[in-house]
């Protein structure tokens, strides 16, 4: 008995760690890299370029493709199986535009487009569904993130190198601070307190996934993801879901204790 309860104790803390290292999700054009930041990048060859990618309300993992179809229209795909063989599933051909960015506030899904419009998109087909309005930034916001504790919308802007906090509802931003470096291309997700974003270092020539403070714009290097040609686009995006071994830990946990009653 007291060697079970010895145990479960042990899980019950391996879970609490566990929480803390989430699995990252980054595409750079048809390359998906799957890693912690403890282990090892494993890299995965997948049918099209993801430029937006964001955990939708109930967990599935949507976003844009940056690359058009015949009729000048995009696509947008849910990610199936993020955690094992992952392949990408259509869910329309139907995208006026390319979206460099996409978050979702509860169940409605924002995004912004090749100017700086920010949109109101449908949560199943990602397609445009309103206009909030013109945020007056730059060219090449592609990375954003939302805090719902805060209830704040981060928006990462490529060519001002900048980060803004964007009062969803009017399309207002408001400038948190420069991120220190210079960057293309890029992705960002809000999770668990933390701003995280994937960068085109213009100077390193590689994308470099790190955190972003949000009192400062301040963005701090943790792991260096995947080169890149600096002679062709690489169109990126990131992702961040919750470690499978939570749940391992915690069924194995629930398992001790169905033992213990019998």
């Amino acid at each position: 008995m007291r060697s079970h309860t010895v145990l479960l104790g042990v899980l019950i803390g391996c879970a609490t760690a566990a929480t803390a290292e989430p699995v990252f999700l980054a595409f750079t054009n048809n390359t998906m890299h799957r890693f912690t930041l403890n282990v090892q990048i494993e890299s995965i060859q997948m049918s099209d370029s993801m430029m937006s990618l964001a955990r939708r309300g109930d967990g599935a993992l949507v976003g844009h493709s940056p690359r058009g179809t015949g009729e000048q229209m995009w696509q947008s795909y849910e990610l199936l199986d993020p955690l094992g063989a992952p392949s990408l599933s259509l869910l329309s051909d139907q995208i006026g535009g390319p979206r460099g960015t996409l978050s979702f506030v509860g169940s409605q899904g924002f995004a912004i487009g090749n100017v700086d419009e920010l949109m109101t998109v449908d949560s199943n087909t990602l397609e445009q569904t309103g206009t909030v309005g013109n945020m007056g930034l730059p060219i090449n916001s592609n990375g954003s993130g939302y805090d719902a504790v805060n209830d704040v919308l981060y928006i990462i802007n490529g060519t001002d190198d900048a980060l803004y906090r964007v009062d969803y509802n009017n399309a207002t931003p408001t400038l948190v601070g420069q991120l220190g470096n210079n960057y293309l291309f890029g992705g960002a997700e809000y999770y668990d307190g933390t701003l995280y974003a994937l960068l085109q270092d213009t100077g390193l020539e590689q994308f470099v996934l790190g955190s972003v403070d949000t009192t400062t714009g301040q963005f701090t290097a943790l792991q260096v993801v995947a080169a890149y040609d600096p002679n062709e686009n690489t169109f990126a995006s990131l992702a961040v879901i919750p470690s499978p071994s939570v749940i391992a830990v915690l069924g194995m946990g629930g398992l001790l204790a169905s033992r213990r009653r019998r």
